[in-house]
């Protein structure tokens, strides 16, 4: 099997299973919803939210780094394990602490406060079971990662309907999260004695962890960061302008985050085979970058157009009539996809090389510019300008990261890449806008699904090259 075959065949595990998982999370996401209404969702995803930001500090980059180096020396996994799970006990306790004063000092009531310490629990738990995904990632054993996404998926989608069956109240909602990452730990935790071998405490190297420690420091700080501009509109929207606005917001914004599965399933197979190259064939790393890009702009493009077209459509369908708010909201926000998509590759491809650094502050220059922009634009436009800042803090990232590739790693051409599925994507939103008003939305929706491939074809943004690759794979 050649690299991009096995680079193919575990982008297929992990979208197979992203897929399964995400199906159990859109029904999830919309019956919870739907139950809970607009101020309780906003307390869960407020939680989720904060716990996101704060659970940065559960793993500090530490899993990032585990799959860069073992991917490139597989003899250090068992040292890795060792030193990285003894940090993690006691990351355990600063991220705790950092979620009380973070609570205390935003004087959220009883409630709140509790969901929000369930729901970082489960982050915990999941920084450390991403101690040995991160290990069978370097190994590009992806069928595990696969097994552990969809039973997370159906444990929640199970918990999920237990609750509404049961009439449940917001709390076990909270809780079921916390349960679902448990059970996948254990899995996960099994899999990996049966592939591997248990943790050593003669790996343990206080000097190693140290030195590791500073380098994973850059990983941590850029997802910290991350975190800050995805997850801080929902903060700030819950003090300047309460649970509700949160609840509309994250209605849209959970959408779109199920689609992000998409460039991370690509990464998360890539991320080690571009470690490798970046070594051993800067040529290879090149080739399979811009093939990537070229995948995920296509795909990334097309989602935009039917999510604006048919926002109402959408957000009817999934919600109901008490979200109609969040039409608008989903308008604005799922411009964002391509960038976001692109950023996924952009990033990861700097780590890959080491350049984690330059990463770190192009995070800190969005989370800076998100905080400024959110609280300027909330207090005037509430959930539509936390939309309109996720744009604009994503666009910083892309443009930043694009200058510094182009100019210290190789070219790249965003121009001659993008032309022409942009002008596939224009010409396609046209035509099902003026068939959605003239006919209806479904006719609207087949038609430009087969418009847009039609055009990939005819303009050869999907050459023969490319289809005679996907026959080789399958």
């Amino acid at each position: 099997m050649n690299s991009i075959q096995k680079i193919a065949k575990n982008v297929g595990i992990l979208f197979t299973s992203q897929i399964v998982s995400y199906i159990f999370t859109f029904f999830v996401v919309i019956y919870t919803a739907r139950y809970l209404g607009a101020e309780n969702f906003g307390i869960l995803s407020l939680a989720l939210s904060i716990s996101a930001i704060v659970g940065v500090s559960a793993d500090l980059g530490f899993n990032s780094l585990i799959v860069r180096e073992v991917a490139r020396n597989k003899k250090l996994e068992s040292k890795y394990v060792s030193n990285v799970l003894l940090i993690k006990i006691l990351l355990l306790f600063l991220t705790y602490g950092i979620t009380a004063i973070m609570v205390t000092v935003l004087n959220y009531s009883a409630l709140v406060k509790t969901v929000i310490y369930v729901i970082t629990l489960y982050v915990v738990i999941n920084s450390f079971y991403g101690v040995f995904n991160s290990v069978f990632q370097a190994h590009e054993k992806m069928e595990y990662i696969a097994v552990g996404t969809v039973l997370s998926g159906l444990i929640l989608f199970v918990g999920t309907f237990i609750g509404l069956y049961l009439h449940y109240n917001l709390l076990y909602f909270a809780v079921i999260y916390v349960v679902s990452s448990s059970l996948v730990f254990i899995y996960i935790f099994l899999a990996y004695l049966r592939k591997f071998s248990l943790p050593k405490l003669s790996d343990l190297d206080w000097e190693f962890s140290y030195l590791n420690f500073k380098e994973a420091l850059y990983f941590g700080i850029t997802a910290f960061l991350v975190a800050i501009y995805f997850y801080v509109s929902s903060i700030l929207l819950s003090i300047l302008d309460g649970n509700y606005a949160v609840g509309i917001f994250n209605a849209s914004w959970r959408l779109i985050s199920v689609f992000l599965f998409i460039p991370n399933a690509v990464i998360l197979a890539l991320f080690p085979v571009m470690s490798r190259h970046f070594q051993s064939s800067k040529e290879l790393l090149e080739f399979e970058y811009n093939k990537i890009f070229k995948y995920l702009s296509v795909i990334s493009i097309f989602i935009m157009i039917y999510g604006f077209i048919f926002a109402k459509e959408i957000i009817g369908i999934c919600y109901g009539a008490g979200y109609s708010d969040s039409v608008v909201t989903l308008q604005v926000v799922i411009f964002a996809v391509p960038v976001i998509f692109i950023t996924t590759l952009f990033g990861n491809l700097l780590g890959s090389v080491n350049q984690q650094r330059f990463v770190t502050i192009v995070a800190a220059i969005n989370a800076v510019a998100n905080i400024l922009l959110n609280i300027m634009l909330i207090s005037q436009l509430s959930y539509i300008g936390a939309a309109l800042v996720t744009i604009f803090t994503e666009s910083i990232g892309f443009l930043l990261m694009f200058y510094y590739i182009s100019k210290y790693i190789f070219k790249i051409s965003i121009v001659s890449s993008l032309k022409k599925i942009i002008f596939i994507g224009i010409f396609t939103a046209l035509v099902m806008y003026v068939l959605k008003l003239q006919i209806n939305w479904l006719f609207s929706a087949a038609v430009g699904f087969l418009l847009f491939g039609i055009l990939l074809l005819k303009l050869k943004v999907i050459s023969s090259g490319d289809i005679k690759m996907f026959k080789e794979i399958l």
